[in-house]
């Protein structure tokens, strides 16, 4: 299902967002947040689909659509129209952007302390 159109929020903390789930504006599934770093579906598993610098399901791929500083999906791009959304309990609550014009947001450099990343 497309998320809403309000996003209602969250403060970050690790434990606020531990086991939540990133969604591509496009519905493409991106990972979990979580402090396990081998986790399979973790975003900050460094060898996994979502958490490595090479894979095109990862915010952290630099070239690719979730993580280049161009893509209109990026996390990373500050001007991203449709940065991907981050769920807890299945309701989409912030973008995961740098982009300080979305609301509410997480700005994925904030979470880097949960998922073990410098």
């Amino acid at each position: 299902t497309p998320p809403p159109a309000i996003l209602p929020g969250i403060a970050v903390a690790c434990v606020a967002v531990e086991g939540a789930l990133i969604y591509g504006n496009d519905g493409t599934f991106l990972g979990r947040i979580t402090s396990n770093t081998f986790a399979a579906d973790s975003i900050g598993n460094p060898y996994g689909r979502y958490g490595s610098e090479f894979s095109a399901t990862s915010i952290f791929n630099r070239f690719g659509t979730y993580g280049s500083l161009f893509s209109a999906l990026s996390a990373f791009n500050p001007f991203a129209a449709s940065p991907p959304i981050v769920f807890i309990d299945g309701r989409a609550v912030a973008y995961l952007t740098v982009n300080e014009f979305r609301t509410p947001r997480i700005d994925p450099r904030a979470i880097y302390p949960c998922i073990g990343r410098r």
